[in-house]
């Protein structure tokens, strides 16, 4: 059984339930993987009684009556075309009395209790963001070869080099010398290692010590450095949502000829154009996927009606989802970039928006006093609530 976790609040609930229904539609069910995936198991018993099936993991705080049904018959209408199960964990605020909150919440957290919901003879886990779309059979991920590492996963682009401040004041840590900085949001997750490093103690420390800009991603790169399997980018693709792709392909064309290991270049953006799992900065459900480059280019992010081919597909979700098109939000968004493209025909436009863009950081600065006051407030509030 290969066991595949997710986290999020209920209205990420159909969008986690389109990648569950990705997965299972590319599941080659005439093809075994069983005899490839003994690593998974902890006993040969247990991989001698297992059975080629899916069982999704949601973390979540709350989830209602009616789409608790809905799940349920998500699951039941994906058993038809291969063994699913699909499972909900309720988290309580209170497991994470320790956590600093993230924007006034402790989801971006969820994944990182996902090792507690998983059986103790089960090595693997596979954490997957909700806004993604798989397009292979993803079996084959549990049978790759770790080679000892903690977690397999692709690195985050552009690679994050950044410096975070100490709560304590003492030295900031700095992710400038990681020889890679990966993306959380893809993790295969060798559990025996996960708990016997004491992961989640070790993530809480490193919150609790550092003002992160990326939550579970910076606490997740500090634990695990250098003690991961990379993977190419086509099992994690996403594409910088300000600059067109090809010439983030030509960026890293250029990296694989001038890097004295061209090997890892090379690996990394191998079959780039057949992408195994997108994952989205762009989300189908709040845009067209009409961006305006860093060079004041328009361009449409990829493979966003790949998403919605997938949504009107999802069992008991596709209407909903379906149903966004015809918001008026959605059409006024169409409006919006419909009206922001042809305005990019015109220099004065162009201008403008450079002009924009130079003078962010300087208003950027200007806020940062009232941001100060702002947050003395909230952690005067917050202390006022506990007494």
């Amino acid at each position: 059984m290969y066991h595949i976790g997710f986290n999020g609040d209920e209205k990420y609930i159909p969008y986690i339930c389109v990648v569950i229904t990705s997965i299972v539609q590319n599941t080659q069910k005439e093809k075994k993987y069983k005899n490839d995936v003994k690593d998974i198991f902890s006993q040969q018993d247990d991989w001698e009684k297992s059975k080629e099936a899916y069982y999704f993991h949601i973390l979540i705080d709350k989830l209602s009556d009616n789409t608790k049904e809905k799940i349920k018959k998500l699951e039941k209408a994906l058993t038809v075309l291969f063994p699913t199960t699909i499972d909900w964990h309720i988290l309580d605020d209170r497991l994470f009395a320790d956590y600093p909150q993230w924007r006034k919440s402790y989801a971006a957290y969820y994944r990182i209790l996902l090792a507690h919901f998983i059986p103790e003879n089960i090595n693997r886990v596979l954490y997957l963001d909700g806004d993604m779309l798989v397009t292979t059979d993803i079996r084959q991920v549990f049978a790759l070869n770790m080679e000892g590492k903690g977690l397999a996963c692709v690195p985050n682009y552009p690679q994050l080099r950044h410096e975070l401040k100490n709560k304590k004041g003492q030295k900031p840590y700095s992710f400038k010398e990681y020889t890679w900085y990966f993306n959380s949001g893809f993790m295969l997750i060798d559990l025996n290692q996960w708990r016997k490093q004491d992961t989640e103690k070790k993530v809480i420390e490193f919150l609790n010590n550092y003002e992160v800009i990326c939550p579970d991603q910076d606490a997740l790169n500090a634990v695990y450095k250098d003690n991961i399997k990379l993977m190419p980018y086509k099992w994690n693709l996403m594409w910088n949502n300000m600059v067109k792709p090809e010439y983030v392909l030509s960026e890293w064309q250029e990296q694989s000829k001038k890097n004295k290991d061209q090997y890892i270049y090379i690996y990394l953006i191998s079959e780039i154009e057949k992408p195994c799992i997108i994952h989205y900065s762009v989300k189908p459900w709040n845009s067209n996927g009409f961006r305006v480059s860093a060079q004041f280019e328009g361009f449409y992010y990829p493979n966003i009606d790949l998403w919605w081919q997938v949504a009107e597909k999802t069992p008991c979700f596709a209407q909903e989802l379906l149903a966004i098109k015809e918001s008026s939000a959605y059409q006024k968004m169409l409006k919006e970039n419909a009206k922001q493209e042809k305005l990019l025909s015109y220099t004065f436009y162009v201008n403008l928006l450079k002009l924009k863009r130079n003078t962010r950081p300087f208003f950027k600065k200007l806020e940062q006093p009232f941001k100060l006051v702002r947050n003395k407030i909230r952690t005067w509030k917050k202390k006022r609530e506990k007494y």
